[in-house]
């Protein structure tokens, strides 16, 4: 029997990162605490890639033949880049739209390397745990 991730951890991290980026939005944060947007991107990749594994390695899908950390760390890790560049295409679609039109460059990649960051730390400790074995 396999040894699955708690999925309860996956809806905590929803709701906290939600629940700060509500605020965040609502109380104009991230116009005043500069380097909020870090950990809110390392957070949100840490859930992209988590959220990842969980799904391949709790179906076994068959397409992933070796549960090894390389294959596990490329999968988390591009399907967050993935996400985040898409992620980073709705914010600058929303703040066209707004009329802030404030795109920066190096803030985007700046965004997507932290996702990925995280996802790199999910990867770490979905194997510390062994959540990618079969037993």
């Amino acid at each position: 029997m396999a040894k699955k991730f708690p999925t309860w951890v996956l809806a905590l991290l929803v709701i906290l990162i939600g629940s700060v980026n509500g605020l965040a939005e609502y109380k104009h944060l991230y116009f005043y605490i500069w380097w909020l947007d870090i950990p809110m991107h390392l957070f949100g990749g840490l859930w992209v890639g988590l959220s990842i594994l969980t799904y391949v390695f709790s179906y076994r899908q068959e397409w992933v033949k070796s549960d090894t950390l390389r294959t596990a760390f490329l999968l988390a890790v591009s399907g967050t880049f993935f996400v985040g560049i898409g992620w980073e295409l709705f914010e600058f679609y929303v703040d066209r739209v707004d009329g802030l039109i404030r795109f920066d460059l190096i803030d985007t990649i700046s965004d997507v390397c932290n996702g990925m960051i995280g996802a790199g730390v999910g990867t770490a400790l979905f194997f510390w745990r062994g959540y990618n074995r079969m037993t």
